[in-house]
């Protein structure tokens, strides 16, 4: 088998936006996995988010990637396997340059990944609600700021988040970089959603973490993906793809263009790639 690994993001990608995985994409993978290919989801959810719909897919898979890349977790134990966390230090400075935004557009709030749980600040609800929702995650709602909580947990967030409108999205991310002076890299997932990451953490470096442990080279690894945050596993990839759906910028450095994640674009890749 040429391609021995296969790593897919999720939301966008593997995940339809009608919120499923579907029947086809699931066989293709059964069928790969069967035949010696090593499968792995790689997602910017958290572990328990991603974890139920790896389990109802049915296909064997001993890890999974999470956090936009700062966690790797044994799915038979639980437990994280690989974490590189964003430091104390970085973690204050983004959240300092956070609440100075908010004194130009109030329309945003904020929200930690620590020890696999979501810590949202105690503003606009609907935006909490909606990711809460599609993320299938309770959430806990801090009644402090998020230095104060951080000040008094001592533990190093896996991701920082924002939720904003769309038309603030632009302006957050120039102001960040520059505020950050490069340290920090600001992802734009969705509409609404931008993630912030230490520049040295990504899918990438954990998809190469997973491929060294299963003995497996680069060359021979399939990563799939759609947004800013895949772009990292997409370069390192033996083969590197993007979905119709994908964003341009994405689809400019892989080398293949899979269907959308509507028409089942993983079986379309292991049927055209992993069947030698």
């Amino acid at each position: 088998m040429k391609y021995k690994a296969l790593f897919t993001d999720f939301d966008g990608t593997l995940f339809s936006d009608n919120f499923e995985v579907s029947k086809k994409d699931i066989a293709a993978i059964d069928d790969y996995v069967k035949r010696g290919g090593k499968f792995f989801i790689s997602t910017g959810r958290l572990f328990n988010s991603i974890y139920p719909y790896l389990k109802a897919m049915n296909v064997k898979s001993d890890m999974i990637v999470v956090s936009q890349g700062a966690e790797v977790y044994d799915v038979n134990t639980k437990q994280p396997l690989f974490r590189e966390l964003i430091s104390l230090d970085l973690a204050s400075r983004i959240i300092s340059y956070i609440y100075d935004y908010m004194k130009i557009n109030p329309q945003i709030t904020a929200m930690l990944y620590i020890d696999d749980e979501v810590y949202f600040l105690d503003r606009l609800p609907e935006y909490r609600e909606a990711f809460c929702n599609i993320l299938k995650i309770k959430p806990h709602i801090l009644d402090c700021t998020l230095q104060e909580f951080l000040d008094k947990v001592q533990k190093k967030p896996s991701k920082i988040l924002i939720m904003t409108e769309e038309a603030h999205i632009k302006e957050f991310i120039e102001g960040g970089e520059k505020a950050l002076n490069g340290d920090a890299v600001f992802c734009e997932s969705r509409k609404f959603l931008i993630e912030i990451m230490p520049k040295e953490i990504n899918k990438g470096t954990a998809v190469e973490y997973v491929a060294k442990h299963y003995g497996i080279d680069m060359d021979d690894v399939i990563c799939v993906g759609d947004s800013d945050n895949d772009l990292s596993m997409i370069k390192v990839a033996g083969l590197g793809v993007a979905t119709q759906n994908a964003l341009e910028r994405v689809k400019v450095h892989a080398k293949y263009i899979a269907p959308s994640c509507n028409d089942s674009p993983i079986a379309d890749i292991i049927n055209k790639f992993c069947m030698d």
